[in-house]
């Protein structure tokens, strides 16, 4: 599901050259359905809908339209549906992000990367919130002291802000900390090359639990780097179907088998490809099995 609106490409990536409707379609009332903007891939049980190749005229979607269409993907008769958003987190890529039974953040390590994903997990868990604390009105104060206080402070990590409301009100702070433990995110290292890139992945994850005090998140894949990426994306094919031996195919085949047997790590360790870590995905193999 290419959900990079405006700007999608992701049949690309997949080896549809030409697909037919697209997820503006059905936005625009074009289609009375998302079945209508399926493509078939070269794989028989993979399918496609594509993005559209035009901007959308009001740049986001209202709630009316954002509801519907999330609506339409659970409709959809498939095993997994999943989501592919634009980059930023501007509010419909947060809202879509935030809608996922699982979440992912897909992070290389690098600095810009790994600051891009920070800001992107910390404006999620401001999102997130908003949301809960608007669902009833008696927690409409919450709300509003929340965002307060994030509007007169440029920078604020989240343990600061729980704390700035517990000032405010004992409960209100703990009920916040409450929603954040509820939100659980998963990670995926991608273009891994190890070496310092260790120290890198280390300080984001202590970031991750000092700045965002966030303690409900895991470590679901490692996807090393392959020089053979780029050219297959010129090809416009599939990596996996060109290079089903390749490490990276490897690496992509373990991170799914994790998610489809829902391996989880109940705290939140950084591991690097070792022992344990491979040790782990033989078992998601075997369930599998």
């Amino acid at each position: 599901m290419d959900l990079d609106l405006g700007c999608g490409n992701l049949n690309t990536c997949l080896g549809v050259r030409s697909p037919g409707p697209t997820i503006n379609d059905f936005i625009f009332n074009r289609i009375s359905s998302l079945t209508s903007a399926t493509s078939s891939t070269e794989l028989s049980n993979l399918f496609v809908v594509s993005g559209a190749f035009d901007s959308l005229s009001n740049g986001n979607l209202t709630d009316g339209w954002k509801n519907r269409l999330l609506d339409a993907i659970g409709q959809l008769h498939y095993s997994f549906a999943l989501m592919d958003l634009a980059a930023g987190a501007s509010q419909d890529v947060l809202d879509f992000f935030l809608a996922a039974r699982e979440r992912i953040v897909v992070v290389v390590p690098e600095s810009l990367s790994m600051q891009n994903a920070f800001v992107f997990i910390k404006s999620a868990i401001i999102r997130l919130l908003e949301q809960e604390l608007g669902r009833v009105s008696y927690l409409e104060p919450v709300r509003d002291k929340l965002q307060e206080i994030v509007s007169h402070e440029e920078i604020i990590d989240l343990k600061t802000l729980i704390d700035r409301l517990k000032e405010w009100d004992r409960f209100a702070g703990y009920m916040v900390r409450g929603i954040i433990d509820d939100l659980r995110i998963k990670i995926v290292i991608n273009m891994y090359r190890g070496g310092k890139e260790k120290k890198y992945l280390e300080r984001f994850h202590n970031l991750l639990l000092r700045n965002l005090y966030l303690r409900n998140f895991e470590y679901i894949g490692v996807i090393h780097f392959g020089k053979k990426v780029h050219q297959t994306v010129q090809s416009v094919r599939p990596f996996m179907l060109t290079h089903p031996n390749d490490s990276v195919s490897r690496d992509i085949r373990e991170l799914a088998a994790r998610l489809a047997n829902q391996v989880e790590d109940p705290e939140p360790r950084l591991r690097f490809p070792d022992s344990a870590w491979l040790a782990s995905l033989k078992r998601a193999r075997v369930a599998r099995k």
